[in-house]
C-alpha cells in the first residue's frame, strides 16, 4: 500500500490561506510554514481550498481521499505569476496497492469562487457525491 496523491493540485504562491470545509458554509483555518515538508489536514467533508488575498479561492474535493491531505506553501515571497516557483501544494490522499497492470479511478472536482460561492458548490458536490469511492482493478 502506497500513498497516492489524488490528485496533486499546484497554484500560484498568492493563493496561500488554506481552509478545510466543514460543511454548511463554515470553514477550518489550516496554518503550515513553507515546505517540503507538507503539512497534514484532514478536511471532515473531502474539500480543501486555498485563498487569495482578494477572497478568490480553489477548491479541490475528492470523496476518494482517505488518509490526511497534503498542504502548504513552498518556498517564501508571494506570486500570481505561474511560471515563478513559488507556489502551494494540496493534494487529496488514499492509500493503494497498486500493480504493473493496475487501473485506478477516482474522481475529483475543482471550484473557485469566493467562500460563499465555494460552500454552496461543495454542499452540493458532498450531497451528490459523498459516498463515491476511487476503483482498483487488477492490484
Amino acid at each position: 500500500m502506497r500513498p497516492q496523491e489524488v490528485p496533486a493540485c499546484y497554484f500560484t504562491r498568492n493563493f496561500n490561506r488554506f481552509n478545510s470545509y466543514l460543511g454548511e458554509g463554515r470553514w477550518r483555518d489550516e496554518a503550515q510554514p513553507p515546505g517540503p515538508p507538507w503539512g497534514k489536514a484532514r478536511p471532515p467533508l473531502q474539500a480543501m481550498a486555498c485563498f487569495a488575498t482578494n477572497g478568490q479561492g480553489v477548491a479541490i474535493f475528492t470523496p476518494s481521499a482517505t488518509q490526511p491531505w497534503n498542504f502548504g506553501p513552498h518556498a517564501g515571497g508571494n506570486s500570481d505569476d505561474p511560471a515563478a516557483g513559488p507556489c502551494v501544494h494540496v493534494a487529496p490522499i488514499d492509500r493503494v496497492n497498486l500493480g504493473p497492470k493496475s487501473t485506478y479511478r477516482y474522481r475529483y472536482w475543482l471550484a473557485v469562487g469566493t467562500e460563499s460561492q465555494l460552500a454552496t458548490r461543495l454542499d452540493a458536490l458532498w450531497k451528490k457525491y459523498s459516498a463515491e469511492r476511487a476503483e482498483l482493478t487488477d492490484p
